[in-house]
């Protein structure tokens, strides 16, 4: 069973339905046939890989965003035309299914969740958000934003949300009063934001070619991270001390954010950057020891930020056999026991150590 959540406005009033499925409900499909064909060509495409369980199939027509809570514990994903939906790993099962509206087909097209799984939040049609209770699964608000909201990222401990936006602003946003606490500001879109754990700090990425480390303490102050690109993904560690700036056809630089200083580069070959392949996502490990990436060709690496070298890397399988694997990993996990997590949008959740 799983509890399927719809918010939406009537007038100003926010009402919420409820609806229970049964897990006969949430499997069934009219092409089982196509459905047996699937899961065996996919077993054959998964067998070859050594320290990979058999992964999940989170969603059968493929995910659009995801993100996981920082023990990796909690995996919430938006499925095509299927809402967003919070998974737990240790069980696998789905908790929460969330609906923006009543129709059916709904693309929500981003998804953030705290580090401690307590809040999640989704956008729908660009500009839309929507804030969650991940514990008890009812819809807490919603707001519409000035501008495309190009990626957020969400903080449980100052109930905050951070934003970017294509209006080359990045808003932080008070969860509970709807209200804007800061604005920050770019001279071009801005493709990708993050807060420390307990907000002091956040980073923003822009078109621009730079990114920026903004002190939250007091008035936001910022300082200006270079690159010769468009900084298309940004990371900060846990404790705020480092930070990742990722620029599509230039490089990936971990900074020390109190000195500002390049701390390394992580080393991409030049065909890599000449090609513009990017990494779709990043997580630093606890002791900011190691960096996990995900890149839109499907690989997921292990870089060791002492040493600035690769440490280990995987690449994910193929989801039919027969098919060329085109899926790009959306979100990557630690996890306690030097294992590691991944979802990509072809609709599966990957383990492997």
């Amino acid at each position: 069973m799983y509890l399927d959540v719809t918010a939406s406005k009537t007038s100003g009033i926010v009402i919420t339905a409820f609806k229970l499925m049964s897990a006969e409900q949430m499997i069934t499909t009219p092409s089982a046939p196509t459905l047996f064909l699937f899961s065996l060509t996919f077993l054959l495409a998964s067998c070859w890989s050594d320290g990979k369980r058999t992964p999940e199939i989170l969603a059968n027509g493929g995910i659009y965003s995801a993100a996981f809570d920082e023990a990796g514990e909690l995996a919430l994903f938006s499925s095509i035309h299927d809402g967003a939906h919070l998974w737990h790993n240790l069980y696998k099962q789905h908790l929460f299914k969330w609906k923006h509206a009543t129709d059916q087909d709904e693309n929500i097209h981003l998804v953030a969740i705290t580090n401690n799984g307590k809040l999640a939040a989704t956008v729908s049609n660009n500009v839309n958000l929507s804030i969650w209770n991940a514990v008890e699964g009812n819809h807490v608000t919603s707001l519409q934003l000035p501008s495309k909201i190009n990626q957020l990222a969400i903080l449980d401990q100052n109930n905050t949300v951070i934003v970017a936006l294509k209006n080359h602003t990045s808003l932080l946003i008070d969860i509970t009063s709807g209200s804007t606490v800061a604005v920050l500001n770019h001279q071009d879109q801005i493709n990708s934001v993050d807060l420390n754990a307990n907000g002091t700090i956040a980073i923003t990425g822009s078109a621009d070619h730079s990114a920026k480390l903004w002190r939250l303490t007091g008035a936001p102050q910022s300082t200006q991270l270079n690159h010769n690109a468009s900084v298309n993904l940004v990371k900060l560690s846990a404790d705020g001390t480092l930070a990742l700036t990722m620029a599509r056809y230039d490089k990936a630089i971990i900074w020390d954010t109190s000195s500002t200083n390049a701390r390394g580069e992580i080393p991409l070959s030049n065909s890599h950057l000449k090609r513009g392949v990017v990494f779709t996502t990043a997580e630093f490990s606890n002791d900011n020891q190691r960096l996990l990436t995900g890149t839109a060709a499907g690989m997921v690496q292990l870089w060791n930020l002492e040493s600035f070298k690769l440490d280990r890397q995987w690449r994910m399988p193929k989801r039919y056999f027969i098919r060329p694997n085109k899926s790009a990993v959306l979100a990557v996990a630690f996890g306690e026991y030097n294992d590691y997590s991944a979802i990509t949008t072809n609709g599966l959740l990957h383990w492997f150590n």
